[in-house]
């Protein structure tokens, strides 16, 4: 419980500018302005926003793209079970009109 101590901490760490401030002078290695904290907030919040962006438009693009096909076969489905269904409706009454029944064969 040093009073030397705790000052040291205060001054490093006491707030959050002072917080923002020790750390870039860690990534850099040397002191800095405190008045650096707005700069390093500022480009890290519109960089940081930015690349998260593009990952999430890559990340959406590919998925887009991965659906697409799935698509495509969901439509061939479609066409192919329409073609069916019209295809034995239509074989389902073929026989009753192609039946000899009820007609008159031609005479001979």
């Amino acid at each position: 419980h040093d009073f030397a101590a705790r000052k040291l901490i205060f001054t490093r760490w006491g707030s959050f500018s002072r917080s923002l401030v020790t750390l870039f002078e860690i990534t850099l290695g040397e002191h800095v302005d405190e008045w650096w904290g707005v700069f390093v907030l500022v480009y890290k919040m519109t960089f940081g926003f930015a690349v998260v962006q593009v990952i999430l438009s890559v990340f959406i693009q590919q998925t887009f793209k991965m659906a697409s096909p799935d698509e495509e076969v969901m439509i061939q489905e479609r066409k192919y079970a329409a073609g069916v269904s019209s295809a034995c409706s239509t074989n389902w009454m073929n026989p009753a009109m192609g039946s000899s029944v009820g007609k008159s064969s031609p005479p001979s």
